[in-house]
């Protein structure tokens, strides 16, 4: 006679939550525990199977995130997304599991702008991107703005130009002359003033100035006792004297 043992096992498994195992004698198992399964084994006998068996988790998440307007964004499963709205992904975990990624996603507009400006011709602007320009003409330029997404400012320079003008002018000699810029002129000369015409921008205005010299003279009159000389000035005189009129 033959005595022939029975056996005894024991088997270690994990599943993912949702799903379900089929223990050795085909009884059905789907959360954590420890089952005992009898089976026959390949003599016949009596097979006891222990199955330690784990309940994996499955994971979510959430993910907030933002883009800017024309840029893409790749979800965790390779999935891509343009606009704003709200996305859920299915991956696996580390543990092989259901890994389940909400995405907030928010698309942030781009902003665009309008200046218009002016600047003296001979002067230089430096545009929102660093550039600069020194004539007329309408300028684009891109920069970050608050959100870090494309601000787009277009600027519209015009440039002013500087204005000249000529005068001739004659003064007495003792006199003196104010020119534009506020300076004085005593002599016979060519004076360069430069002040803010209008428009804000220089105004070269070239003063051609003309010392006129004065003039003396001598009379010798004389008039008879009991009449009155009339002086170039308009006074009178009656008497024998030295006038001097201006």
């Amino acid at each position: 006679l033959t005595v022939i043992p029975n056996t005894t096992s024991t088997q270690t498994l994990s599943i993912c939550d949702g799903a379900t195992h089929t223990l050795p004698d085909g009884a059905t198992a789907t959360t954590t525990g420890t089952y005992i399964s009898h089976i026959s084994n390949a003599a016949g006998c009596d097979s006891t199977i222990t199955t330690n068996l784990t309940v994996i988790p499955n994971t979510t998440s959430t993910l907030t995130l933002s883009i800017c307007d024309g840029a893409t964004h790749t979800l965790p499963d390779g999935a891509t997304a343009t606009v704003t709205g709200t996305y859920v992904s299915h991956i696996s975990n580390a543990s092989g599991c259901d890994s389940t990624i909400t995405t907030n996603l928010t698309v942030i507009p781009n902003t665009t702008s309008t200046q218009t400006l002016s600047i003296c011709d001979g002067a230089t602007h430096t545009l929102p991107d660093g550039a600069t320009a020194t004539t007329t003409g309408t300028y684009v330029s891109h920069i970050a703005n608050a959100a870090g997404c494309d601000s787009t400012i277009t600027t519209n320079l015009t440039v002013i130009p500087n204005t000249t003008s000529t005068q001739t002018l004659s003064i007495c000699d003792g006199a003196t002359h104010t020119l534009p810029d506020g300076a004085t002129a005593t002599v016979t000369g060519v004076y360069t003033s430069h002040i803010a015409n209008a428009a804000g921008c220089d105004s070269t205005i070239t003063t051609n100035l003309t010392v006129i010299p004065n003039t003396t003279s001598t009379q010798t009159l004389s008039i008879c006792d009991g009449a009155t000389h009339t002086l170039p000035d308009g006074a009178t005189a009656t008497v024998t004297g030295v006038y001097t009129s201006h």
